[in-house]
């Protein structure tokens, strides 16, 4: 799409879940050009080996943040206010207060979206993740926290603790549906020391964590693959 108008469409579409489906149906596209395939590369990214990294002493928590884009600020979720204070600002006093509490080091990093205008000051204590390459940043940690993004399912694939932030000051930033459950989905601000509590505990007990995959990503591509070939011997119109 150029802005509102159509600009160019392929002959057939291959998309990632039913709700997608739904939406290119939506804008008119007939349902025999669209094939609900899965996620090949997020198929690859469940099938990869778990690395723990935690060793009960320290835990590093990731912080995954996403544009807001809905009103065009682009000002990242974490800056968002909740209540009387900023999201982030929230986390920060959380993590404080667990760390007296548990008598561990829990170390706090974000990762910003690279469209995200990210010109607030942090609170302190709070570092900014560098790495290029998302999967080996997500290996350095054992908690991430974030909301939707492809960053934090791939998270969850990965087998790390996810707490996705469902925050009602956060409703209309996403219409997404993600095809995924995370471990953890924080919906009331009183619930997010009691969730991180409960990851903290859990990391330290160096518990497991199901990636809890879904048919959603099961044999993507293989089901990509007969799309291509059946396209290719020229049995799709």
């Amino acid at each position: 799409y150029n802005q509102r108008n159509l600009d160019f469409m392929p002959d057939h579409i291959l998309c990632i879940d039913e709700f997608t489906c739904k939406k290119f149906i939506d804008l008119g596209i007939s349902s025999n050009r669209i094939h609900v395939v899965g996620h090949p590369y997020l198929e690859k990214v469940s099938c990869q080996k778990v690395k723990n990294r935690a060793d009960g002493q320290e835990i590093r928590i990731l912080l995954i943040s996403q544009p807001v884009i809905s009103n065009g600020s682009f000002e990242g979720i974490f800056s968002k206010q909740c209540g009387k204070r900023r999201l982030i600002d929230e986390i920060s006093d959380s993590l404080k207060r667990l760390q007296v509490k548990c008598g561990k080091c829990l170390q706090a990093t974000i990762r910003f979206h690279p469209k995200e205008q990210n010109n607030q000051a942090l609170p302190a204590g709070i570092k900014i993740d560098k790495h290029q390459d998302l999967t080996t940043s997500l290996n350095e940690y054992d908690i991430v926290l974030g909301m939707d993004s492809m960053a934090l399912v791939e998270a969850q694939l990965l087998g790390k603790y996810c707490i996705s932030i469902g925050l009602p000051e956060l409703e209309s930033i996403s219409d997404s549906s993600i095809p995924l459950a995370f471990t953890a989905k924080v919906k009331r601000l009183a619930d997010l020391l009691p969730f991180l509590d409960d990851a903290v505990r859990c990391v330290g007990e160096m518990k497991t964590h199901p990636k809890r995959i879904t048919d959603t990503f099961k044999l993507s591509t293989e089901r990509s693959l007969n799309v291509l070939i059946k396209f290719v011997q020229g049995e799709l119109s």
